[in-house]
């Protein structure tokens, strides 16, 4: 969480205008799920913190064509990931 706690502090000190966190796993890495969920709930606001299985940032990916779908056919290799969020 101390990357959204810089980004919180570049907002604060003028360097940006806003930000946006993101947590993006592995679809079968489901443990870190509740505890990202908890920090959310401590939060004023929460909508700038999203969190996207990597399956679905892939498939997003590949339908762009390339050169992503280029980065997505490694990202999937490295990952063992299958499209629609199967693992292999």
């Amino acid at each position: 969480m101390r990357n959204h706690a810089l980004a919180l502090g570049l907002i604060q000190t003028g360097e940006a205008d806003f930000a946006a966190f993101g947590l993006i796993h592995h679809p079968d890495n489901h443990h870190v799920i509740g505890p990202w969920e908890q920090y959310r709930s401590l939060l004023a606001d929460a909508s700038p913190l999203f969190r996207i299985p990597a399956d679905e940032l892939i498939d997003a990916a590949v339908d762009q064509g390339a050169p992503r779908s280029d980065w997505a056919c490694y990202m999937r290799e490295r990952y063992m990931l299958a499209r629609n969020g199967a693992s292999e």
